[in-house]
């Protein structure tokens, strides 16, 4: 009894502080220069007081079907391991860390949802601004030393590559919009406008292929989600300005952007392709370190560019069967939420991070960077949906 007082006032005490921490930790992806900082930032402000949640959490979502297929495609993986050559236990401590945090992330989602459904939403309206904060600071430094608009943009946070840096980005594109389309206000909605319009010129100035076309998808398919005449009206004249004014004014760069060489990734496909034949069923388990060489760079890969295609080559046919078991699931829960609520953002959120991982990305099992915002923080909000309220 006296210990089960004990972690209620010790929740109480701790859930409005992990609340906060826990948007900080999404909002550092935009501002903390370094991974290893946002990394260290998750786990003392996040996951060790999270631990105590542990138990609330469970009881969230453990009959939740998602999440159980989350934790056997994390149980096979990390399984995978004691095939790998060469295994390592330091290696293999590394990614069970790495698993653990990846459903600390999913399980405080829950019980943050369970607790401040109401206020939620404006969690979310954080998120969109602070990215949108960040994409406009990035694009005012970046050019000042950089020729505009030829060099790829990086942004301020811990993505220091184009691509990630556009998925990331991206990713809060889609939801600022639908902020914008769903408003009920003028100036909330041109607010969220302003903020969706931001950050679709970072993307677009990444020159990421994968984030422009993913994105510019996700839109059209967030426009034709929304059943009012003039919110349909509103985001077509919107979107047609954001594709026609770049066309007319960065058209050159535009071409640029689709002419550039993608032969290394096919190098790449196709040598990891002739990996996986070796091992189809199984893979070669999660610790491989299997590399590709592209003579034309120069350079030794040990990223298959797909996470598809890693899966495929870490835990074979199985792992693969396993991830788009989740990825399918994941879309038909998200479809029905969008049919019972008429918001179809999570379904446009995943189908938005599964185009984005057929050419880009590597393990699921990764540090904070991209992934956690294209897939892990989508799949939370849907296990989670039902603990908000409507």
């Amino acid at each position: 009894m006296h210990a089960a007082v004990y972690l209620s006032r010790a929740e109480n005490i701790l859930i409005p502080v992990l609340w906060i921490t826990y948007g900080l930790f999404l909002l550092g992806f935009f501002y903390i220069p370094n991974g290893i900082d946002l990394y260290k930032f998750f786990t003392l402000t996040v996951f060790l007081p999270g631990l105590l949640m542990l138990p609330t959490g469970w009881c969230l979502l453990k009959s939740d079907h998602l999440f159980l297929l989350v934790l056997l495609y994390l149980g096979y993986m990390l399984a995978s391991s004691c095939w790998s050559q060469p295994f390592t236990i330091k290696e293999f401590w590394h990614y069970l860390r790495l698993a653990a945090y990846i459903v600390m992330f999913i399980l405080l989602m829950a019980v943050l949802r369970h607790k401040y459904a109401d206020a939620f939403p404006a969690l979310l309206r954080f998120l969109c601004t602070g990215a949108g904060v960040a994409a406009a600071v990035s694009i005012l430094l970046w050019y000042q030393d950089h020729p505009f608009p030829s060099s790829r943009l990086v942004g301020l946070g811990i993505l220091v590559n184009p691509n990630p840096s556009g998925l990331a980005y991206g990713c809060f594109a889609i939801v600022a919009a639908q902020l914008a389309l769903r408003a009920s206000a003028l100036m909330e909605r041109l607010f969220f406008l302003a903020i969706a319009t931001v950050l679709c010129c970072f993307v677009w100035f990444t020159q990421s292929r994968t984030a422009l076309i993913a994105v510019i998808l996700a839109l059209i398919f967030l426009g034709v989600s929304i059943h009012r005449d003039k919110s349909n009206l509103f985001f077509i004249g919107w979107l047609a300005s954001i594709l026609i004014g770049g066309s007319v004014f960065f058209g050159e760069a535009l071409l640029t952007l689709f002419n550039r060489d993608i032969s290394p990734r096919t190098i790449i496909w196709s040598s990891y392709l002739a990996d996986v034949m070796q091992a189809p069923l199984f893979g070669h388990g999660y610790l491989n370190h299997l590399t590709v060489y592209v003579p034309a760079e120069d350079v030794t890969y040990d990223y298959a560019h797909s996470a598809y295609l890693a899966a495929l080559r870490d835990g074979g046919v199985v792992g693969l069967l396993l991830m788009l078991t989740i990825l399918l699931y994941a879309g038909r829960r998200a479809l029905q939420i969008g049919n019972q609520s008429g918001d179809y953002l999570y379904l446009i959120l995943l189908t938005y991070g599964m185009i984005c991982m057929i050419p880009e990305t590597d393990k699921l099992i990764t540090r904070p960077r991209e992934l956690w915002l294209i897939l892990w923080l989508v799949l939370a909000l849907i296990m989670t949906h039902h603990r908000a309220k409507a």
